[in-house]
């Protein structure tokens, strides 16, 4: 992950990573947020995140797959994301995605009832942004992207393929890995 543009003026500042994987469960909409700060970060530095990567969802997702990146500036008095998810999920389209979890749940999903499970998700994943902008302030960089089981195969892969995602200021490349049963 390559930060372009850190948002100040001169030298080096604070930057917060927030990720939320929103995915349709067995029983639940379930909501994974993280949060990571890196201190002295330049413009056109690498977050020092190691080769390995971030492990940013570990789980086994039934019919979709929603993924929220954020990139800004990182304040002392922030709240990580997992606070902020909080008013999020207590919601009128969170609460709303529960109940079409729920239904999902029994058995193979009407398409219709399957849609709208997805577009709650994603409705969530809008409101944990902006709650993330009124924290934060202005993004470095925002990407979003959903993967339906049967379709898209999870995402499984590397995103892009070669190269680098560019989102604003910033420019990153994620996998996405099924583990075998």
């Amino acid at each position: 992950m390559v930060i372009h543009e850190n948002r100040r003026w001169f030298g080096d500042a604070a930057v917060r990573l927030d990720v939320l994987v929103v995915h349709g469960g067995n029983t639940t909409a379930e909501y994974a947020p993280t949060t990571f700060s890196f201190p002295r970060v330049g413009d056109g530095d690498r977050l020092p995140i190691g080769d390995g990567g971030l492990l940013l969802f570990h789980g086994r997702p039934k019919w979709f797959l929603s993924m929220f990146v954020a990139v800004s500036r990182d304040k002392p008095q922030a709240s990580p994301l997992a606070e902020l998810v909080q008013d999020v999920v207590t919601s009128e389209p969170a609460t709303t995605l529960q109940a079409q979890a729920l239904t999902l749940a029994t058995g193979v999903p009407d398409p219709q009832m399957l849609a709208m499970a997805w577009q709650s998700a994603l409705l969530v994943g809008d409101s944990m942004l902006n709650a993330l902008r009124r924290e934060t302030g202005a993004s470095i960089g925002v990407y979003r992207d959903s993967w339906l089981r049967g379709k898209d195969g999870w995402g499984v892969g590397r995103h892009p393929a070669s190269g680098l995602l560019t989102a604003k200021d910033l420019a990153f490349a994620f996998e996405i890995v099924e583990e075998p049963e």
